[in-house]
């Protein structure tokens, strides 16, 4: 379908195209309706439309400049602008703006139809050429990367092609014959941005790629085991160990390549190995994968040793997260399989009270100058409050009103680089209305009073 938003302020009019776009031009789809400039900015900056119907005269901001503000934030867009004007300055503000179609008020039916068709024409025509752009670009990125020969224009092709990603990694499946849907599934498995390349003989290419700072394995992992647990043993699967920067893919491909060597069965061998991607798929909250390493571990019939080194791995990673394994080691397939959903959800809640203690500490930083109570912030996460004062202190490693200190000293700090600003006004303003008492606590927690760090700063 093609997405069109139309922006007029007389609701008749409105009312009247949308009937016969309805009735003759079923490919196009009215996705919203503006009734002034600003609100036409808006709406076309959220919905990201093919075409819209642009009516000149509208109030607070004409239909020209709305044009010019959705340019810069949404280019791309099709204008058609429609006026019960007939003026030529108009028309020439219009055409620096690059509008090329133009409709009068009342609009004959038959000419209406036939400016659609036109511009319905020509946003097909550059989806086409997008996508015929987009096929050659990723070409030529793979064609550079995988041969380890940037191409000299390689820094401004990335760029292009995957905007602000600063690292990603790769990954590589050989089967015989890459399945027609891996892009739609690469979708649900990861948030990732990643570009594709299929090659002759079942051979499967992909870089993923993010934004922000370089994170640890966990994704990278997550995501290969996915695919080993989705793809099935027919495939075999590489993924490189780490992200790299993005002048370094080559490693990532030639790190992935290696990883499909080494796994040509797409799935560990050895029990050792089985028990490493069990354990691994739980501490990171995989455990439908873990589940089905186990199945076809239990299935190679392990002896009572590699059994018992499961349970202890087990029992390391509930440690990990500060509990006990008040279980023995199953002796069947039943119980071990209830172990793993016990350790699983055991998993999930201690996440989950991580999370809860992230937000506290998010709420603390924004609301440092307030009041702010042990049980008024057990209330907030829904703990009690020794609960909340024991989990505070196992998982952040300092008390709930350590915590609050450490906080207000460090915006303390901050406020003290101006020499000439009153303790009593640093002392209010971080949430302490005695300063007497805040000196104390700044003395305690920074190693010297306010007045000398202050100084200090000179």
């Amino acid at each position: 379908m093609i997405r069109l938003l139309m922006a007029e302020d007389e609701w008749l009019e409105r009312k009247a195209m949308k009937k016969l776009i309805a009735a003759h031009l079923p490919e196009i789809e009215v996705i919203g309706e503006a009734e002034n400039g600003l609100e036409a900015v808006e709406q076309a900056t959220r919905s990201r439309p093919d075409i819209m119907l642009m009516d000149i005269k509208m109030p607070g901001c004409n239909g020209l400049e709305a044009i010019q503000h959705i340019q810069q934030k949404v280019p791309g867009i099709h204008f058609i602008m429609v006026t019960a004007y007939d003026s030529f300055d108009y028309a020439r503000e219009a055409l620096k703006l690059g509008v090329k179609e133009y409709l009068l008020k009342p609009g004959k039916k038959d000419e209406t139809i036939q400016t659609l068709e036109r511009v319905q024409t020509a946003v097909l025509r550059s989806r086409q050429e997008q996508k015929q752009y987009s096929h050659r670009l990723q070409k030529l990125l793979f064609q550079s990367v995988c041969h380890g020969e940037p191409h000299e224009n390689y820094a401004e092709l990335l760029a292009e092609a995957v905007p602000r990603a600063s690292y990603g990694f790769a990954a590589v499946m050989r089967e015989e014959e890459a399945p027609e849907d891996i892009e739609e599934r690469l979708a649900q498995w990861t948030s990732d941005v990643f570009l594709t390349d299929r090659q002759p003989n079942g051979w499967f290419r992909a870089f993923f790629f993010h934004t922000g700072k370089s994170r640890g394995s966990e994704e990278i992992e997550r995501l290969r085991r996915r695919m080993h647990f989705e793809l099935g043993k027919k495939a075999a699967v590489g993924v490189s160990h780490k992200e790299y920067e993005m002048k370094l893919l080559f490693q990532a491909y030639v790190e992935a390549l290696s990883g499909l060597e080494k796994n040509q069965a797409a799935m560990p061998e050895q029990s050792s190995q089985w028990v490493s991607s069990i354990v691994n798929a739980l501490r990171t909250g995989e455990e439908k994968s873990a589940v089905y390493y186990w199945s076809e571990w239990w299935h190679t019939h392990p002896q009572k040793s590699s059994r018992r080194h499961l349970w202890l791995q087990l029992e390391e990673l509930v440690k990990e997260m500060n509990g006990t394994l008040e279980e023995d080691m199953p002796s069947d397939a039943a119980e071990w399989k209830r172990l793993l959903h016990l350790v699983g959800a055991y998993r999930g809640l201690h996440f989950q009270e991580h999370h809860q203690i992230e937000k506290v500490k998010a709420y603390v930083k924004e609301h440092y100058a307030k009041s702010l109570q042990l049980e008024d912030m057990a209330g907030y996460v829904q703990w009690s409050p020794a609960y909340f004062s024991h989990q505070f202190k196992e998982v952040t490693g300092v008390s709930f009103v350590d915590y609050v200190a450490r906080i207000r000293m460090q915006e303390a700090k901050r406020m003290l680089q101006d020499r000439e600003r009153p303790l009593k006004e640093i002392s209010i303003s971080i949430g302490y209305k005695d300063p007497n008492y805040f000196s104390r606590v700044f003395k305690k927690q920074v190693g010297c009073s306010p007045k000398q760090y202050q100084q200090g700063r000179k």
